[in-house]
């Protein structure tokens, strides 16, 4: 008893204070070494003090000697690195965990918890409080660094201690510095503070995943009842510490300390001997190893079984994947460690014990493992090996990760019935934090987020597909329902969509099947829709393609939707009532879906390819835009992006033409959001597609496939979907017509902006409107007749080497202008460029039928014929302006002239002309978005001698035709068109067909003879009008001209007179008069249908479709 008296109690608090006196008196900056020195031998008297006195008597003294430092390293840092110093030397003592009595208590509340602590555990709560203060004090960097790194070494000793291997006694022990789990989360935003180093922030982590790895879920649970998002930040912070940045960054990194270290620079630095020293370094990466003492979890591997499994959700009937490869050497650590799943004890063995159930078990330390890793830190420390390093890095990552993986699963398991409620709207996500105000649905999925993007060891990724296949099946109703905003799910789908172009064929696989398994969750939770999905995936691939410089991996991704293809196959097929409702049976939905992907990901690994092709990246943006049909603000970006390559290339026709796609879709969006509100005015939108028919003739094809809008999602009220949207697309629409010249389309295009103006009443647009189509009506009456328009040519392209467009036929439009051998260079040109080692031909027109077997492998071959539009007779009548013969074209003629001797295209003998006449469809008519669209069918006649002269005669009176009904007459174009008919030099080519043919009139058939006797009749009747006309309007020094003009009439007039009989030169009442058929002939695409004859050939031909 006389040696735990009173007076020795007493004496002993004066030695201390004697000594701190001694300490603080002396002066520190000049005698630093023996202030250093007498702090040690005070702590080490202290720690021998245990073994032998009452140790609160001692914890007495050692609160006090700490006081005492802690008031006075306010003025220095030399007395702060002496209380650390003692901190250390004391925790050094062979029994220091239980003198920090760590015995079960019970507790209210977290705060409780934590004092209870400090006042319980006296040594730990030094280092508690110490850790506390140096995060809230404003310590320096280095000494705050220095206390957390003295720190991790108390924990690491723990950890090795083999007194305390026991996974209860490793919880017990946590628990007495469970507090420091507070402390973290209070100070996330210090630690995540560019001034706090790496090496630091990781020691901070290092201890707190420590403490995840070993305490009690009924700790965690009331961390979680105070600090609800801020643990789920930290985790987040654990990730983006501890991921696995690659072999080569890991190795420059140990390059680099280890050149630091060698060149004696470490000094000038922070005095973290961790990110300096590299032997240091690798221990202390080893040593986290050591001290996580986990090994497989048992549930996680159920987990990851079950992903792997099937991937078809609820029913589970698809094929097993492959099995998982099991980990080897270092990563194979069988046994587990239950953990309490209630209680507020922390007794050992109080609450549940932990089974397969619980997905959130944690690893236990595995001997035969232990010795495999401390062999590989014997081989770091001594042998400095940079392949250890990686291994050590590696090790490490992967167990962080695991850590916050099993402490993420334990806390969906805890919320599990919270996180299912689904929301009553998007801003009433089950719980929010009371700090940022953030979701509780939308922080975990953004955890799960990152685990996705960090690199990790492919075995460990199974794992990761099965925690995250249980929190998607766990959280179905929420994240799929309407209610909740779309961009949770897309970013899960985005990270899915990357993996599933991964390299590993099994990380494809798992990808893949998560990928099924969210579609098939989709269509059960939405009653048989999988538009969620649908938009997702759009919208991830579309981010995927944007991202990278050149699309990544296409082809494994492509052999990642093919094998979700094979799921639905797997299938069983039974009949499904919500598949009406939601767009189709589940597998149609998928393989649709699939295919539009499919062809997003060809199209866009071709665009770099055909760069310098303008008008297959037109084809292929085009292309791009019609698989977004369920994103319709993913399709509208796309169709911006073509609009601007056709204003790159000045094709103001097809750009003009975009925005009227893209003013449509706006139109037919806003239409549709109007109709719930029945009480609402109208406010002028154009009313669905139909009112852009009459702009471009193939809308209802280019949107007429798309969903209704009530299964989609846009972003509505602003962006380019709302009135803003509308009237841009419309007016800028207008204006690219003005500029190709199409007023007639402007004209249309901004009456429908008439409308919006004058139901919105902004009569100060409406007035400047009013202006524009002034202009523009002025403008058209100027030019009415002297517009040139578009040039339209057959390019066939031929050739193994042109792969799927061998044999394929296009119809391009061109600029007006443009002529035949500048476009067939321009082709030449970038077939070059497209095909270096390749030669480039040129086949001739004359050549009908090719055949691709016999050409050769290294060449392309090219075929151009220029088209004129053609039109039935059933539409010609309607055609009646200049511009209606421009506007939705979809049918094209050319002609190929031919003889029966061989190798003879041409003679100079009319009897023997023969002619080939080719009519072509394309798929969508002009205008159009693209330049070139593909031919669909192509219809072949064969034209006789005489009735290729009953056209050409058709074809001369047509001329003199337009001529006459000119308004204002052209004195220059009249006088050429005569020119060409009745002057002496020129006028052997009617004549001779009145001798070819009309001189021998019994060689041919009666009906012919009467069609090219009612021509010529009708021809030398316009000639004598246009030479009447032409006298009416020279000048006098053009007499002479006229009296030739006459002349040469008149004596052609003689000659035809022997061959054709006589008729009258006009109608009873004056009227021209008409040939056999009835018509005037006034169209050059109706030669066929003037003469009135009846094809002799005919042959049809068709092509696919794009």
């Amino acid at each position: 008893a006389a040696l735990f008296s009173a007076e020795l109690q007493a004496s002993l608090s004066h030695l201390v204070s004697a000594l701190f006196g001694v300490l603080a008196g002396a002066d520190i900056k000049d005698k630093e070494r023996d202030a250093r020195s007498l702090n040690k031998a005070v702590a080490l008297f202290l720690k021998d003090l245990l073994a032998v006195y009452h140790p609160p008597s001692v914890f007495a003294l050692l609160e006090q000697y700490n006081k005492d430092l802690t008031a006075a390293s306010a003025y220095g840092p030399i007395l702060h690195q002496c209380k650390l110093s003692l901190l250390a030397t004391i925790s050094d003592y062979k029994h220091f965990v239980p003198l920090n009595d760590p015995s079960p208590f019970k507790f209210t509340d977290l705060g409780s918890f934590s004092a209870e602590c400090i006042r319980r555990y006296r040594l730990a709560g030094l280092w508690l409080s110490e850790l506390e203060a140096a995060c809230n004090s404003g310590h320096s960097n280095d000494l705050r660094s220095q206390a957390v790194m003295l720190f991790r070494n108390l924990l690491r000793k723990h950890a090795l201690d083999p007194r305390y291997q026991h996974p209860l006694q490793q919880q017990r022990i946590a628990a007495i510095y469970f507090p420091f789990l507070v402390i973290v989360i209070d100070n996330r935003a210090l630690l995540s503070h560019k001034d706090v180093s790496r090496s630091e922030q990781r020691n901070w982590l290092v201890c707190l995943l420590y403490l995840l790895a070993h305490g009690t879920p009924a700790l965690l649970k009331e961390c979680w009842k105070r600090r609800l998002l801020g643990f789920l930040e930290v985790l987040d912070l654990c990730l983006d510490a501890f991921q696995y940045e690659g072999r080569l960054r890991i190795l420059e990194e140990f390059r680099s300390h280890e050149k630091t270290y060698r060149t004696g620079t470490a000094g000038k630095g922070r005095r973290d001997v961790a990110s300096i020293d590299p032997k240091a370094r690798k221990e202390y990466l080893a040593a986290f190893y050591v001290m996580k003492n986990a090994s497989a979890s048992p549930v996680r591997d159920q987990q990851a079984a079950e992903g792997a499994a099937t991937p078809t959700g609820s029913s589970r009937s698809s094929p097993s994947a492959p099995p998982s490869p099991a980990p080897s050497g270092l990563l194979q650590l069988p046994n587990a460690r239950p953990r309490s799943a209630s209680g507020h004890d922390v007794e050992s063995g109080s609450g549940d014990r932990g089974s397969l159930s619980a997905p959130h078990q944690v690893r236990r330390w595995n001997q035969q493992a232990g010795s495999g890793i401390k062999a590989e830190l014997l081989d770091a420390v001594h042998g400095g090996a940079a392949t250890t390093y990686v291994k050590l890095e590696g090790h490490l990552s992967s167990e962080a990760t695991r850590i916050v993986l099993d402490s993420l699963s334990l806390f969906i398991k805890e919320f599990e019935g919270k996180l299912q409620k689904t929301p009553k709207s998007p801003s009433s996500l089950t719980i929010k934090d009371e700090e940022s105000g953030r979701s509780l649905l939308e922080v975990v999925v953004g955890l799960y987020v990152k685990l996705l993007q960090k690199h990790h060891p492919v075995p460990f990724m199974h794992e990761l597909f099965g925690a995250v296949r249980s929190f998607i099946e766990t959280v179905r109703v929420p994240l799929f329902s309407v209610k909740t905003p779309p961009e949770l799910i897309g970013r899960l789908c985005f990270e899915l969509l990357s993996l599933a172009s991964n390299a590993d064929p099994g990380v494809r696989y798992q990808a893949a099947t998560l990928l099924f398994v969210c579609f098939k969750i989709n269509y059960e939770e939405a009653a048989g829709s999988c538009s969620r999905m649908k938009i997702s995936l759009a919208l991830s691939l579309s981010k995927l393609i944007a991202r990278a410089t050149h699309v990544p991996n296409l082809d494994q991704l492509h052999d990642s939707l093919n094998l979700m293809a094979e799921f639905v196959q797997t299938q069983p097929q039974q009949p499904d009532p919500a598949a009406a409702a939601g767009g189709g049976e589940f597998g149609q939905q998928l393989l649709a879906t699939i295919a539009r992907l499919a062809a997003v990901m060809r199209a866009s690994s071709e665009m770099s390819r055909f760069a310098d092709d303008p008008e297959m990246t037109g084809d292929l943006l085009h292309a791009i835009a019609n698989g977004y049909t369920d994103t319709p603000e993913l399709r509208f970006s796309w169709l911006e992006k073509l609009c601007k390559h056709h204003f790159v290339h000045k094709n103001w026709d097809e750009a003009g033409q975009c925005h009227v796609v893209l003013a449509a879709l706006i139109a037919d969006w806003l239409q549709a959001a109007d109709q719930p509100q029945a009480n609402r005015q109208p406010r002028g939108y154009p009313a669905g597609l139909a009112a852009f028919d009459g702009i471009h003739p193939s809308i209802r094809a280019e949107l007429g496939h798309m969903l209704p809008w009530s299964s989609l999602e846009v972003t509505a009220g602003s962006g380019p979907f709302s009135d803003s949207g509308l009237t841009l697309a419309l007016h800028t629409a207008g204006e690219y017509f003005k500029k190709a010249e199409f007023y007639e389309l402007s004209i249309a295009v901004f009456n429908l902006l008439v409308n919006v103006y004058q139901q919105s009443r902004t009569y100060d647009r409406l007035s400047r409107l009013y202006n524009e189509l002034h202009l523009i009506c002025q403008t058209l009456a100027e030019t009415q007749n002297a517009r040139l328009w578009p040039q339209y040519y057959r390019v066939g392209f031929y050739g193994a080497k042109f792969e799927q467009l061998n044999g394929v036929e296009f119809v391009y439009k061109e600029p007006k202008g443009t002529m035949l051998p500048d476009f067939v260079e321009r082709l030449k040109g970038q077939l070059r460029r497209l095909y270096p080692d390749a030669s480039v031909e040129v086949i001739p027109n004359t050549t009908e039928d090719i055949d691709l077997i016999v050409l050769a492998p290294t060449t392309v071959y090219l075929q151009v014929v220029s088209l004129v539009p053609y039109f039935p007779p059933s539409e010609s009548a309607s055609r009646e302006t200049v511009f209606q013969q421009h506007w939705n074209l979809a049918t094209f003629l050319y002609e190929t002239p031919f003889t029966n001797k061989p190798g003879a295209a041409q003679t100079e003998d009319v009897s023997s002309q023969f002619k080939r006449k080719t009519i072509v469809t394309v798929e969508q008519p002009f205008p159009s978005v693209r330049k070139r669209i593909r031919i669909s069918s192509k219809e072949v006649t064969i034209i006789s001698p005489i009735e290729n002269a009953i056209e050409a005669i058709a074809a001369r009176c047509q001329a003199l035709q337009t001529e006459l009904n000119s308004v204002p007459p052209s004195t220059k174009t009249l006088q050429i068109v005569l020119q060409g008919s009745v002057l002496a030099q020129v006028n052997a080519g009617p004549l001779k067909i009145c001798e070819a043919f009309l001189g021998r009139r019994d060689t041919y058939a009666a009906q012919f003879v009467d069609k090219l006797t009612a021509g010529i009749q009708r021809f030398l009747f316009l000639c004598k009008k246009a030479i009447a006309l032409n006298k009416q309007l020279v000048s006098d020094v053009q007499r002479e001209y006229q009296r030739n003009l006459e002349n040469a009439f008149s004596d052609l007039t003689d000659k035809m007179d022997r061959y054709i009989k006589p008729q009258p030169t006009s109608n009873p009442d004056g009227s021209i008069p008409r040939d056999s058929s009835g018509s005037r002939g006034d169209n050059p695409g109706h030669d066929a249908d003037v003469s009135g004859r009846t094809p002799t050939t005919v042959t049809r031909t068709h092509s696919s479709t794009v």
